[in-house]
């Protein structure tokens, strides 16, 4: 091999290899940060919970807010906030007249996975 290959090898090796090694320690520390999230999140006690909907009947005098404290969960800031949300998910005009007997769709959440 002539002089001039073997000085171009070694200027491409020079700059290969550090390229590569960063490269290779960069790769790693995204994996140790991506698992210490994940474990961090599995460790913090709370359950998982997932989100489901169900449909139920309104009887007579009940308000939103009576449908809020039975199923509002933490999962929720304020009351309000999830009031809101079942009167988006109804289309409902008037979140404070509800209709004896009309069926509302309503979001709850349950540690079990159904």
């Amino acid at each position: 091999m002539s002089r001039i290959g073997k000085n171009k090898k070694r200027k491409i090796c020079k700059i290969a290899v550090p390229v590569l090694l960063i490269f290779v320690i960069a790769m790693g520390m995204m994996g140790v940060v991506l698992t210490a999230t994940v474990t961090r999140a599995d460790d913090d006690g709370i359950p998982q919970r997932y989100k489901y909907y169900k449909s139920i009947y309104i009887d007579k005098n009940m308000t939103l807010w009576d449908i809020a404290r039975e199923y509002a969960g933490m999962e929720y800031e304020t009351m309000e906030q999830y009031i809101q949300e079942v009167t988006a998910i109804n289309h409902l005009k008037d979140p404070d007249h509800i209709e004896y007997g009309a069926k509302l769709s309503i979001p709850y959440y349950s540690e079990e996975y159904k």
